[in-house]
């Protein structure tokens, strides 16, 4: 420790030396620092390129980044020039980090020249338009119009020029976008000069003259024929265009265009499965394997072994619904990717109206419409694929349930025979006769039990079925609401008539579960509303004519196949329609309280809340519905003779209590009333029919 350090009193701090009283340190420079650090691990070595030893462009990307780095740094800058007080300063920064800018990418393009032997002459061309781009946006950030619209005519020029000439969509997509970004300068820069000259091309072709593109770029003529004779030999791997009903969707945002490519990609994949895969009536699977109680048990905690684990993985991998999946994945990216793109043009056309970013805009949203078409369309088809899996499913499980109960039945019968050792008299104790009732008893008995059960297996699938074909309802009304869907009256009209189809399908159904449960009120105002719907579909379907490409889509196939999905459902609703009138003919029904008992299960609220979607099921409208069910028998239609006046008082009476007026246009809202007038009516010229000779006739 020195003199001076004890002399400093502890606690207290150091003084600072005066100002310009100090010892001023020395310059560092990079030399002093080498000769001074020499051997220390931070010695400086400048560093040269030699172009003999490049192979490659990874030196040139040093130089590209370089000039990314300046030009973000003076666009930020840019940015901030809105504060009056810093607005000098922030100016010269952003002109200074613009200017080193266009100097990193001035050593770029003689690199580029200079390896025209390892570069190709696309990369040459893109680093020439990339160098020509640059200069004109720092033209344009100094406010210099004239130089700016100089050099952004040729920008553009060479960039329609890579556009032209590209290999591949993706590259064509690039030169695109850097098009719209640059249309906007060269429009405001011509407009500051003076001229109103709306079409750019115009504009292009009078300031980028062959004498004005040699001067900006060096060596223009030779680049230029050397790129158009390269074009050829590139051949175009996939369109830039999606095709919708004879129009074509322009796609310019490459991150766009590798979103539809790998939806094309697994759409193909999806195609190719789909014709792999056997028919939904055909079953691969083998013998089905039975596990022990223990082995479920197991299987439920989740403690299998990796064995097991890994065939469950490979199986559910190779599964049929995989391919839906992965397509809906790349249809849903790309969905939000196009949806975020039309929002943030929605937000840059707000700030600023341009005629670039409304053509933009529209471009943006047909292919977000065109995007959410296909993911619905993918989502209904595999919900419908889904439905048939379903059902498939459901009848393997009565097939299965009625061999094993053939074979229980089968057993005990042999099981109740009698061994016969020889011939002997009956006896008349009539122990026989009672265990032959017996018997007879305990087979009736488990036939009951055996189809409740049936009953109970088919009702417990129905649930699901709804709950998809609900879904591919709201699907069926968002397609109608696009506007692509909406400006094509043949394809709206085919939506329209899918929906009414499909909505049929449910209702059917919903109205064999509510038969199930001895709802048959229900069921019945169900099937109406399901033939009301199906008659919808064949008006609305008729003027869906042109539509065979957009029907192919999805089933069910309602053009290509003709009437044979309509005609299959009609008479399953009629089957089902018929059958409950022969129990309202047998049983003379009336509404009971099974509906109570059913609406405080789970399984009952579920079909109630999709029912009640299309039907109101209040008692007046069941009411109704037995009422035309009772007036529709035989006992009801024909009744005792009477004289020809109290039979004309009789039909008149019946006629004014069962006719209820139209209440507007035809729509299932008010289709149960419109089937109502149609029966009176019918009703009525049955009675008026009658003579009153018919009426002593009968009574005689």
């Amino acid at each position: 420790m020195t003199h001076t350090q004890e002399s400093q009193p502890r606690g207290v701090p150091k003084r600072a030396p005066a100002r310009g009283k100090g010892k001023r340190r020395a310059r560092q420079t990079p030399e002093s620092q080498s000769r001074e650090n020499k051997g220390k691990g931070n010695t400086y070595v400048r560093r040269t390129i030699d172009l003999g030893d490049v192979r490659d462009a990874a030196p040139a990307l040093l130089f590209l980044f370089e000039a990314e780095h300046c030009w973000s740094s003076a666009e930020e800058l840019a940015m901030l020039q809105s504060d009056v007080a810093v607005r000098s300063v922030v100016r010269r920064r952003c002109i200074a980090r613009g200017r080193r800018a266009v100097q990193a990418a001035t050593q770029l393009q003689r690199l580029v020249d200079a390896m025209a032997s390892v570069l190709d002459v696309r990369a040459r061309a893109q680093t020439a338009a990339y160098v020509t781009l640059l200069r004109a946006a720092m033209h344009f950030v100094r406010d210099d119009w004239k130089e700016a619209l100089r050099f952004g005519s040729v920008a553009r020029r060479l960039l329609l020029l890579l556009a032209e000439c590209s290999d591949s969509s993706r590259e064509e997509a690039l030169a695109s976008s850097f098009l719209d970004a640059l249309d906007a300068q060269v429009r405001f820069a011509a407009y500051s000069l003076g001229d109103t000259e709306q079409n750019l091309d115009a504009v292009m072709e009078r300031v980028a003259t062959q004498e004005v593109c040699g001067e900006v770029v060096p060596g223009y003529a030779a680049l230029v024929n050397a790129l158009r004779e390269a074009a050829p030999r590139a051949a175009r791997s996939e369109p830039l265009e999606l095709q919708w009903h004879g129009h074509a969707i322009a796609i310019r945002n490459p991150e766009v265009l590798d979103a539809v490519h790998r939806v094309q990609h697994e759409e193909r994949a999806l195609d190719a499965a789909l014709r792999a895969a056997p028919e939904p009536h055909q079953h691969t699977g083998g013998e089905r394997t039975r596990l022990s109680h223990a082995q479920r048990n197991a299987k439920r905690r989740g403690a299998t072994t990796r064995a097991l684990r890994l065939s469950q993985t490979q199986r559910a991998d190779r599964g049929e619904l995989d391919p839906y999946d992965r397509v809906l994945a790349a249809l849903t990216d790309a969905e939000e990717m196009v949806r975020a793109l039309v929002d943030e043009n929605e937000a840059a056309l707000h700030k600023n109206h341009s005629a670039r970013y409304e053509t933009a805009g529209t471009e943006l949203r047909r292919a977000h419409e065109f995007l959410l078409y296909r993911l619905l369309s993918v989502r209904i088809a595999r919900n419908s694929r889904l439905v048939q899996e379903v059902q498939r499913k459901s009848e393997r499980r009565e097939e299965r349930a009625a061999a094993q109960f053939s074979q229980r039945t089968q057993r005990a019968g042999a099981g109740g025979q009698p061994q016969k050792h020889g011939r002997r008299r009956p006896g008349r104790s009539g122990t026989l006769s009672r265990r032959r009732a017996e018997r007879q008893e305990r087979e009736a008995r488990a036939i009951q039990i055996a189809a409740a059960k049936k009953d109970r297996r088919a009702a417990r699938a129905v649930p699901g079925i709804v709950k998809l074909l609900e879904s591919v309802d709201s699907a069926l009304l968002v397609i109608g609401g696009l506007v692509i869907v909406e400006g094509e009256p043949d394809v709206s009209s085919l939506m329209e008539a899918k929906r009414f189809w499909y909505c049929a399908l449910q209702l059917l159904h919903l109205a064999r579960a509510f038969a199930m449960h001895q709802l048959h009120a229900e069921a019945l105002l169900l099937v109406q509303r399901g033939e009301l719907y199906l008659r919808q579909t064949t008006q609305t379907l008729a003027l869906a004519e042109g539509a065979e490409k957009e029907d192919a889509d999805f089933e069910p196939q309602l053009l290509t196949s003709g009437s044979a999905p309509v005609d299959k459902l009609s008479e399953e609703l009629a089957q089902l329609r018929s059958d409950l009138e022969r129990v309202f003919a047998s049983r003379r029904t009336a509404p009971s309280d099974a509906g109570a008992a059913l609406h405080d299960t789970r399984f009952g609220q579920t079909l109630y809340y999709h029912a009640q979607r299309h039907v109101d099921l209040d008692a007046d409208n069941l009411a109704m519905v037995m009422q035309q069910v009772s007036l529709e028998t035989p006992e009801a239609a024909e009744p005792e003779p009477a004289p020809a006046a109290e039979a004309a008082k009789e039909s008149a009476a019946m006629e004014e209590e069962a006719y209820i007026p139209p209440s507007g246009a035809y729509d299932p809202a008010n289709a149960l009333a419109e089937e109502e007038e149609r029966r009176a009516e019918e009703a009525a010229a049955a009675a008026k029919s009658r003579s009153w000779l018919r009426g002593w006739f009968s009574r005689s």
